[in-house]
């Protein structure tokens, strides 16, 4: 798991940012087909270069769909598909630095929770939580929504400012002990708890 601290694992083994969240997105669930431009629109990748990356994977068998006008799915014969569904979903889908670096629009960050979605656990309250100085709540769902595109789902998330952060955990806020009791991975910490 050393090695996708760095790179993202999909991205660095498919040589391809656009192959892996093509991937992902189908991946993540194999039963759903999208067309080529819903699929374009969820990763936010133009739709020409999805449909190059879908026929380069339907050579491979693992698409079927790839030809224009078609919808895309993972193709049901191909032998390794439950293999890479738990690669592309047990990996960590964003490197860190680049999930910190669309986060840091939003405010300077004093905590970044990931999990949920991120560690491939199911049962969480949210997959993201941030809590940074001068907060901005637009900045931080523009943040989210680009961070969706990359991972190829939907995020669940919450996001405070510092001061109501640091009074909610005073106040044993459940919400927020919940959160931080739950399991996940602490990507930035400059608070103290």
């Amino acid at each position: 798991m050393a090695a996708s601290r760095e790179a993202p694992l999909l991205e660095t083994l498919t040589g391809s940012p656009a192959r892996a969240r093509l991937l992902r997105l189908l991946l993540r669930e194999p039963q759903l087909a999208f067309a080529v431009r819903d699929a374009a629109e969820r990763i936010g990748m133009p739709p020409p270069l999805i449909r190059r990356e879908a026929e380069t994977l339907e050579k491979l068998g693992l698409l079927q769909g790839g030809k224009r006008g078609h919808r895309l799915r993972v193709a049901a014969t191909f032998p390794f598909a439950a293999e890479l569904r738990t690669l592309a979903i047990q990996s960590f889908p964003i490197s860190r630095q680049e999930l910190v670096r669309i986060l840091a629009r939003a405010g300077k960050l004093r905590l970044v929770l990931a999990s949920g979605v991120f560690l491939n656990l199911p049962r969480t309250r949210v997959d993201l939580f941030v809590v940074a100085n001068r907060l901005s709540e637009r900045k931080l769902e523009a943040a989210v929504r680009r961070i969706e595109q990359i991972v190829g789902a939907e995020i669940r998330w919450a996001g405070m400012d510092t001061r109501e952060f640091s009074y909610r955990f005073r106040m044993f806020d459940r919400f927020v002990r919940d959160i931080l009791t739950e399991p996940g991975e602490r990507v930035v910490e400059n608070v103290k708890l």
